[in-house]
């Protein structure tokens, strides 16, 4: 499996949840404290008729059929403790943003989760 547990220890505390295909990444506090939790989920293409990247595919939704993803959940507890999802580059107006829909590298974990801390407002654009 790709290294990925070293670009997401950049980032932030990581705890595994289930061995190379999901964690939780805690980001720390932002300005307006607020905590941000990541969890970032690595999926494969089963390949099977049904598999979500072949309907993106099919639908027009992308170019291609992706191998791997990555999925990205982002909870931010604000301080009076009401959680919410925010600051995700994976979702646009509540539905996939496939502009940020990558396939499984070091190098697109690391543009996701800036992505997410630039968001946030926990580092300069």
């Amino acid at each position: 499996m790709l290294n990925l547990e070293k670009v997401m220890a950049r980032h932030g505390k990581v705890e595994e949840m289930a061995p190379n295909i999901r964690y939780y990444i805690d980001l720390g506090n932002n300005h307006l404290d607020e905590n941000i939790l990541v969890e970032v989920s690595i999926c494969e293409n089963d390949g099977s008729k049904y598999a979500l990247p072949k309907l993106w595919k099919k639908n027009g939704w992308m170019d291609h059929e992706l191998e791997t993803w990555i999925h990205l959940m982002v909870y931010v507890t604000d301080p009076s403790g009401l959680c919410h999802g925010k600051y995700n580059p994976t979702e646009k107006a509540g539905k996939v943003n496939f502009d940020w829909m990558l396939e499984v590298t070091p190098e697109n974990l690391e543009k996701l989760l800036t992505e997410v801390e630039r968001r946030a407002g926990l580092k300069e654009a």
